[in-house]
């Protein structure tokens, strides 16, 4: 078995008997580690999980570390943390 590399997460079979695949989101404001944990019934399930917030990780899209943010939410969040480096002025002051 061959170790992953830095910041591809992790996958183990917890004592019962579900999958958990935990990554690192980096640093949270507070400074602390930011960490998410995904659950699932087969390794397979909490593979694809993974791969999905590696994807969105390296898209610059907002990795939820609450699944249940509201639509508002999770567009002021995309703005400020991914969208406004990238957006010129005036759009930024029309998506707000």
């Amino acid at each position: 078995m061959s170790r992953r590399s830095r910041g591809e997460g992790l996958i183990h079979q917890r004592t019962d008997g579900r999958w958990e695949a935990r990554i690192s989101l980096g640093f949270g404001p507070d400074g602390r580690r930011a960490r998410k944990s995904l659950f699932g019934r087969t390794q397979g399930e909490v593979r694809e999980k993974l791969t999905k917030v590696l994807r969105d990780r390296d898209q610059s899209l907002p990795v939820t570390r609450d699944e249940r943010l509201t639509t508002g939410a999770f567009l002021i969040r995309w703005i400020d943390e991914s969208a406004a480096p990238v957006l010129r002025p005036r759009t930024l002051v029309s998506y707000r």
